[in-house]
């Protein structure tokens, strides 16, 4: 506050600002992170692990952070055996921009006559990125994904 008429500042009054729009971001967060992703979207891997499904995790990105862009910053291709892509998710949340890179393969899969699609399997190491950026940056199906806080 300044000394004479008990007004608070123009730094005061940014920082003010910025703290409550860090409560809201922390606030948004807690609640995105206590849903429940609902049945339906939850399938089981072959070996036994649980993952969601990338069209409700991009509605849940869409509809809570309307403004996101995903980019494919590099992929590799190890020979026939496995294709990796690293990407980076940046969404406007509160305000605020905020950046995850993510990185995932994929088996390159071939069919009984040893052909490869192999945009197949970049489409599926780059969903696998997207959806490791999307729940890490943004909390959605934190409690498929096992990153729910226990208070």
């Amino acid at each position: 506050m300044s000394e004479n008429n008990n007004v608070p500042s123009q730094q005061q009054m940014q920082a003010m600002a910025m703290n409550q729009q860090i409560d809201s971001l922390v606030e948004k967060h807690k609640k995105l992170s206590n849903m429940s992703t609902p049945k339906p979207y939850i399938e089981t891997r072959a070996d036994g692990f649980d993952y969601v499904d990338e069209g409700y995790m991009r509605g849940l990105l869409n509809k809570h952070f309307p403004m996101w862009s995903w980019e494919i910053k590099k992929y590799e291709i190890l020979g026939d055996v496995e294709i990796i892509v690293h990407g980076k998710l940046t969404v406007v949340d509160e305000g605020l921009p905020r950046y995850f890179d993510a990185v995932a393969s994929h088996r390159i899969a071939k069919n009984a006559k040893g052909y490869v699609n192999i945009s197949n399997n970049l489409k599926s190491a780059n969903t696998d990125a997207f959806k490791v950026a999307v729940n890490r940056l943004c909390n959605i199906a934190d409690d498929v994904y096992k990153k729910q806080l226990v208070d």
